[in-house]
């Protein structure tokens, strides 16, 4: 089952998005599973300088018997100002939380999942536990473009992350970086 809408622009707005839901294969446990994907998008353009665009993309797996086996939602919101013709701004905000539960064999004995250890070689239950991964990152743009062929980059980006979604208290950094780019066309 699918359902899609799409909007066009009113008032600077407009909405693009989607919901299936159906059978797909639990790669985790290797059974069957419904699976709920969706992506909903939603962009506002005030002026024609600055346009806001977010998305809430989301994908998750439920056993036969409802419980949810795995869960991923990446919301994301993007920023743009085109200050002046050569001066362009942007900064891009994503929020990234995974899950998965205790596996199991669901599809035969409903007996714990065991993992091979790479380094030692030794099934172990303890990778097969329940696992979430929340991280924030950040990045900021600034582009200078004054002529053909010129151009100055220079970025920051932020990688954060927390213990429990979407709380954003108890952020942790990760990683830092910055970059820059510029650019000449020699023109003979």
């Amino acid at each position: 089952f699918m359902i899609r809408a799409k909007s066009p622009e009113l008032g600077g707005f407009s909405f693009d998005g989607f919901v299936a839901l159906g059978h797909d294969v639990d790669y985790f446990e290797w059974s069957s599973a419904t699976v709920l994907f969706s992506n909903l998008g939603l962009t506002y353009r005030p002026t024609e300088k600055l346009r806001f665009e977010g998305s809430v993309p989301l994908l998750v797996h439920y056993r036969r018997d409802g419980s949810r086996v795995d869960g991923t939602i990446v919301p994301r919101l993007k920023v743009e100002y085109q200050v002046t013709r050569s001066v362009f701004l942007r900064v891009v905000g994503e929020y990234d939380s995974e899950y998965h539960d205790d596996l199991r064999d669901n599809a035969r004995t409903n007996y714990p999942v065991l993992i091979r250890d790479p380094g030692t070689g030794i099934y172990r239950r303890d990778l097969a536990l329940r696992q979430e991964t929340n991280s924030f990152n950040v990045d900021w743009l600034f582009s200078y473009h004054p002529t053909p062929g010129t151009v100055f980059f220079a970025g920051y980006g932020s990688s954060l992350a927390e213990d429990q979604a979407f709380r954003f208290r108890g952020l942790k950094r990760l990683r830092d970086g910055f970059f820059t780019k510029f650019s000449y066309l020699f023109r003979l």
